[in-house]
Order: structure tokens, then C-alpha cells, then sequence
């Protein structure tokens, strides 16, 4: 069989809170990466939710600017429309001055139900932030073999919890230029809402400018994969090593945020991985109930 195989994926990552950040691809042998590691805070993403955007005095989930308020381009977030051209029946925010975009644009209003006088939410999917667990694709990723739909997880060392998601595509903007390449943008850990609840983040409260997303998280992505394909890893010679390398880059973080865990891991296999790094047997019962197989953790 073939070892597992660690390597740092280039570029200028970055996340929420992580200037920079580190990524690591996992591979079996010499065949393309099953997995591509790495750590951030996750950055929420309210798009869809009824009531992810609204006057202040509604108290929204989400800041308007964070809907393309102020972007050069206008609007992406919120169904927005010109007022001397807006279809009739719909209702706009006032004072128009105030909310309209560099396009002139200015948010539409939901004019019944439970988030009444809230502005009208999008995404590029149709979907609710809220109830659909989903990570949003940038440039970067993609131009890494990361597809709409492929499979992501998120795992929670502090406390052995893990949260899965697909990526949507058209989301985060994965634009390509006129050659047909990817725009590198290298922003990271973007996610619905639903997959930070279910991680265990509590819900945003209205005195909170941001949900506290202070909790260290690590995100497995599979490339060209709709699935959490940790069987293909589970085959190597040294199943352990994932779950170890796992365990070193969330030490490695806690020391230096956005810091490569892979110094600390190639240390661990010359010195002839004798001794399982601390958080090894956590991270491994979590990858388990996954369905990843590991030598060094049996269950009790």
C-alpha cells in the first residue's frame, strides 16, 4: 500500500480573523490530493435568511455592507432595484438616499409573514443560510479541483464535535478570467449559518455586532468529491498519520494562528511516530464515525 502523503498548498490564504492561514493537501502516494486541511475561524454567511438584513432598528443578523451596499458593483445579497424602474407592487427601503448602491439601486422589502419589514435576501443557490449547510466557494479553492457540490467537514477539537457541508457554487464568486482560469481569491472557511450551529456556535445575539466564532475549527475538503472520502485515505500504511497530523496542526495553531502544522508532523514520523500527539484519540473517534478506520483508537 501507499503512505499518505502531506504537502503545503500555495498561496495567500486567508480567512476570518486568520491574516493568514496555512493549507495542506493529503494524497495517497503519487495520485492527486483527496484532501486539502486547514484551519480558520469560520466566516458566517447569513445570505437567504428572512431576516439577514434589514434597518438597524430591526436588529438583521448581518451588517448591509456584507450585501454589496458600498461594493463598486452594487448589490449581490439583497433583491435590489432602481426606484423609477422597480416592478410594481414592490416595496423599496426608505429613505431611498439613503440605502440606494453605486448603481442606485435600493433593497426590496418583505411586505408579510414572520420577518415583515425586513429587506429580501439572496443567494446564488435560492437557498436559507439558515437551514442549508453549506460552504462558499472562492477562486482559490477551485482553482484547487473544488467544485459545487464537493464535500466539506468541519471539526471542532476543544469539543470532538464535526459539522459537513457541500460547497454552492456561484456563491462566493469563483469567477474565471478570459483565458478560462480561476481568479484566485483566497478566502477561506466561509460557511452558512446552519454549519456554524451545528459546530456548536451559539446563536447570534442582537447586542452582538458578530456571533462569537472564538472556537478553533478545522476543515477537511475533498476535492472532486460529494462525499467525505476518508476511505480513500483509510488504506494507507499509516492510517494514524491523519488524525496525528490533525492533532499537531491544531497545536501548531493555538501557538501561532494560521501556522502549518507540517514542521511539527514531519518531526513526529522521523523521530518514528512513537508518541501520539495530545487530542490524537479525540480526532480520531471523530474521523471514525465518519468511517475512517485508524490503528492507534478503539472505541470503549
Amino acid at each position: 500500500m501507499a503512505e499518505l502523503k502531506f504537502e503545503n498548498v500555495p498561496g495567500s490564504w486567508s480567512g476570518n480573523d486568520y491574516p493568514k492561514i496555512a493549507m495542506t493537501s493529503v494524497s495517497l502516494g503519487s495520485g492527486p490530493p483527496v484532501a486539502l486541511i486547514f484551519m480558520a475561524h469560520i466566516s458566517i454567511d447569513y445570505d437567504g435568511m428572512g431576516n439577514a438584513y434589514g434597518p438597524a432598528n430591526k436588529c438583521p443578523l448581518d451588517s448591509l455592507n456584507n450585501a454589496g451596499w458600498k461594493d463598486a458593483k452594487g448589490y449581490y445579497g439583497v433583491k435590489a432595484y432602481n426606484p423609477k424602474t422597480a416592478p410594481a407592487g414592490v416595496v423599496l427601503a426608505k429613505p431611498y438616499e439613503y440605502y440606494q448602491d453605486a448603481l442606485g439601486c435600493v433593497p426590496a422589502v418583505q411586505t408579510s409573514g414572520r420577518y415583515k419589514d425586513y429587506f429580501i435576501s439572496v443567494t446564488s443557490g435560492g437557498v436559507d443560510a439558515g437551514v442549508v449547510p453549506f460552504g462558499v466557494l472562492h477562486g482559490g479553492l477551485a482553482s484547487n479541483g473544488v467544485a459545487e457540490g464537493n464535500f466539506g467537514m468541519v471539526l471542532r477539537p476543544d469539543q470532538g464535535r464535526v459539522a459537513t457541508f457541500t460547497y454552492l457554487g456561484g456563491e462566493g464568486g469563483a469567477l474565471k478570467d478570459k483565458k478560462g482560469n480561476y481568479i484566485n481569491d483566497y478566502r477561506l472557511g466561509e460557511c452558512s449559518y446552519k454549519v456554524f450551529l451545528n459546530v456548536g456556535g451559539f446563536p447570534k445575539r442582537c447586542a452582538e455586532v458578530y456571533a462569537n466564532n472564538n472556537f478553533p475549527t478545522v476543515y477537511i475538503i475533498f476535492p472532486r468529491s460529494n462525499t467525505a472520502a476518508l476511505d480513500r485515505l483509510g488504506v494507507g500504511d499509516d492510517a494514524d498519520d491523519l488524525p496525528a497530523f490533525i492533532a499537531l496542526q491544531a497545536q501548531a495553531d493555538v501557538i501561532a494562528r494560521g501556522t502549518s502544522g507540517l514542521p511539527a508532523f514531519n518531526k513526529y514520523v522521523a523521530n518514528g511516530r512513537k508518541i501520539k500527539p495530545p487530542g490524537f484519540d479525540q480526532i480520531a473517534f471523530v474521523l471514525q464515525a465518519r468511517g475512517y478506520v485508524t490503528s492507534g483508537y478503539m472505541e470503549q
